[in-house]
Formats: C-alpha cells, sequence, structure tokens
C-alpha cells in the first residue's frame, strides 16, 4: 500500500475539517463533569453544563464507533490479503 498517495492516512488523529478532535470533546466533557461535581452550579448553569455534556458524549460515542468500524474494515482487509497468499 502507498500510504504516500494518501496525506489523510499518514495524520489519522487530524480531525476531519470542521470537527473537534475526539480528545478535545473528552477533555471539555471531562472539565463539565468536574465542575458540575463540585455542586456550587446554580440549577440553570446545572442545566446547561448537562445538556452541553450529553452533547459532547453523544460526539464522542460517534468518534468511537466510526473509529471502530475503520479498524473493522482495515483488519477484514488485512485478513482479505493475507488469505490470497496462502497457495
Amino acid at each position: 500500500m502507498n500510504r504516500k498517495s494518501n496525506p489523510a492516512a499518514e495524520t489519522p488523529a487530524a480531525a476531519p475539517e470542521g470537527e473537534t478532535a475526539f480528545e478535545q470533546l473528552l477533555e471539555e466533557l471531562e472539565a463539565i463533569v468536574a465542575r458540575m461535581e463540585e455542586g456550587d452550579l446554580p440549577l440553570e448553569q446545572t442545566l446547561k453544563e448537562f445538556e452541553r455534556g450529553q452533547s459532547l458524549a453523544a460526539a464522542c460515542e460517534t468518534r468511537l464507533r466510526d473509529a471502530t468500524q475503520r479498524v473493522q474494515k482495515l483488519l477484514d482487509d488485512d485478513t482479505g490479503a493475507d488469505g490470497d497468499d496462502a497457495s
């Protein structure tokens, strides 16, 4: 496989343009959890933080699912290539 022909394959940690990286989403989610655990936020702010946290958790889950599918495809492709060599 010629990886130089596909620059995106060389930078798997980079999020697609316009998307926030998984690590940034997770960091923001962890910060929200920490603020909420302190228990000092007014109710309305707590609700806003909770809603944002739900959104971040869903975005993280989507990115993890996509990454899992990409890995599975790579493993499937690799298994298929190994099967062709068996003679």
